[in-house]
C-alpha cells in the first residue's frame, strides 16, 4: 500500500483503500510501510478457523513469527505464513495481531504434538501491533487463505 496524497491506495495505485492503515513509524518492512488492517471479527474467525483445522488435523499450535524469512521453515511442523516462506510476501503484515492468535491457540497446544526445534535468529525489533477496528476484506481474506493453506502443506 502507497500513500497518495491524503489517500492510501493498493495494488499500484488501481484502489483505495477505505479503512485506517497500520503504519510502522521510522521504517518499513519488505520495502512496505503501510498495511491494511483487520476487524475485530476478521481476527476472531481466523482464531476459530485455526483452532479447528489445529485439531482436526493434529497440527502443533507453534506460530513461526511473521516477519522472519527462512529456508528453515520448510522443515517447520507448526503454523506458518507467505511471509516465512517467500522474502517478498508481506501477509502475513505487522498489522495482524499475531501474539493474540497465540494465545488464544495456548489452551489447545497440551492435545497436540510439539514441533521439532529449530533454531532460528531472533527476528528484528518491530513496533507493537495496534487493532484498529475498520473492515478490510482483501486484506482478511489474503491472510486466511495463507493461514489454512500453510496448514493444509503441514499437515501429518
Amino acid at each position: 500500500m502507497v500513500k497518495v496524497d491524503k489517500n492510501y491506495k493498493w495494488f499500484s495505485g488501481k484502489y483505495t483503500y477505505k479503512g485506517t492503515p497500520y503504519i510502522l513509524e521510522n521504517l518499513d518492512w519488505r520495502g512496505e510501510k503501510y498495511f491494511a488492517t483487520y476487524s475485530d471479527a476478521q481476527i476472531k474467525a481466523t482464531e476459530e478457523l485455526v483452532k479447528y483445522l489445529c485439531k482436526q488435523f493434529n497440527i502443533a499450535t507453534d506460530i513461526a513469527p511473521f516477519d522472519h524469512y527462512s529456508d528453515l521453515y520448510k522443515d517447520w511442523e507448526g503454523i506458518i505464513t507467505h511471509a516465512n516462506v517467500k522474502i517478498s510476501k508481506t501477509d502475513l503484515s505487522p498489522a495482524y495481531p499475531l501474539y493474540q492468535l497465540k494465545e488464544y491457540l495456548n489452551p489447545i497446544k497440551e492435545y497436540l504434538n510439539p514441533t521439532k526445534s529449530i533454531e532460528l535468529p531472533d527476528p528484528p525489533d518491530l513496533p507493537p501491533t495496534r487493532i484498529i477496528k475498520e473492515d478490510s476484506n482483501f486484506a482478511f481474506l489474503k491472510t486466511l487463505i495463507n493461514l489454512i493453506a500453510s496448514l493444509f502443506l503441514k499437515k501429518k
